[in-house]
C-alpha cells in the first residue's frame, strides 16, 4: 500500500494530513492552505488503482478547486498546494 508512504512523505515535508477516506483519501494543509487529495496505487487493480463510481460522481459535482491524485512517493515529494 502506497498511501502510508505518501502520507508519511507529506508529513515529513511539513504538511498536516488527515485521512478521511471518503469522498477522497486525504485532507492536506500547509501554511493556511488546504486541499483534498486522492491516493491511487498504480500497482493495484480495481478501485485502488482507478476512481470509484462514487468518486467520479463527486469529482463531476465538486465546484471547489481540482482534487489532485498522488500515485507515488515521488509525486508526494513534488506536491505543493496551489
Amino acid at each position: 500500500k502506497n498511501q502510508a508512504a505518501i502520507v508519511e512523505t507529506l508529513r515529513v515535508r511539513g504538511f498536516y494530513v488527515r485521512i478521511i477516506g471518503k469522498p477522497v483519501d486525504l485532507l492536506v494543509s500547509k501554511h493556511g492552505k488546504d486541499i483534498m487529495v486522492e491516493v491511487k496505487d498504480p500497482k493495484l487493480s480495481g478501485h485502488k488503482h482507478e476512481y470509484t463510481i462514487a468518486q467520479k460522481k463527486f469529482f463531476k459535482e465538486w465546484t471547489g478547486r481540482p482534487i489532485p491524485t498522488l500515485r507515488t512517493v515521488e509525486e508526494a515529494l513534488a506536491f505543493e498546494i496551489p
